[in-house]
């Protein structure tokens, strides 16, 4: 499991050499990926709509991706990032369109990371917190089960992080095994908690660098997986 993922996306970066940074979602914790990545060999980017944590971009992500296709930023409308790391909104629909904005201006070999999104009980999925259930990672799982199912441009899998979890996504460039569409299709946690690690494609941490060279998926054992 990761234990720091800001330590952990950093040390990919690095063994990468990786050069453009974007997060969109800026934590306060000086040990969120953004804060600990060295600005004198990445060019790094934050967004965030609040001013408190002093982003680069204070607004809302659609809003930055927007300007960037008028050409009100620094960046052209062309702008490609070697890797993304995703921790806004955490309500599935917000965060498949921050996943769609930020695929868009992925670079070829570049990576992406989507915060909360392997969670282990159902109160971390709830949408709003309730007396001492605290609402983490809301619904954001449920944008990579349906890329699992319906995006063959990705190449997808998540690892254990002691916040959530972590997606990872990157370019598909060839056809890769699709989890049928019929799958868990309420996207209900019960039917995602059952088998998890198995159909959210979950890997070592310590094989991520072997992954991103050659993908593989774990529910690849038929056209119907046993649920």
């Amino acid at each position: 499991m990761i234990k720091c993922r800001g330590t952990y996306i950093n040390k990919i970066i690095e063994t990468m050499e990786l050069k453009n940074y974007l997060e969109i979602g800026l934590s306060h914790n000086p040990k969120a990926p953004y804060r600990l990545v060295s600005p004198n060999s990445v060019h790094k980017t934050s967004v965030d709509y609040s001013e408190t944590t002093e982003p680069d971009y204070c607004m809302l992500s659609d809003v930055f991706f927007n300007k960037i296709q008028l050409g009100q930023t620094e960046f052209d409308p062309n702008h490609k990032w070697d890797c993304i790391f995703i921790d806004g909104d955490h309500f599935a629909e917000q965060v498949y369109a921050d996943l769609e904005n930020a695929f868009n201006h992925l670079s070829d070999d570049g990576v992406i990371f989507m915060h909360d999104s392997l969670p282990w009980s159902y109160d971390m999925t709830i949408e709003s917190s309730v007396s001492n259930r605290e609402a983490t990672c809301q619904d954001a799982w449920k944008v990579i089960e349906f890329c699992i199912k319906e995006r063959s441009d990705m190449h997808i899998c998540t690892i254990e992080e002691a916040g959530g979890g972590i997606g990872v996504i990157t370019k598909a460039k060839s056809p890769r095994p699709m989890l049928p569409r019929n799958f868990n299709r309420f996207y209900q946690f019960g039917v995602y908690n059952r088998n998890k690690y198995r159909f959210m494609n979950t890997i070592d941490k310590d094989s991520l660098l072997k992954w991103i060279k050659s993908p593989t998926y774990n529910f690849n054992k038929g056209l119907y997986p046993d649920v």
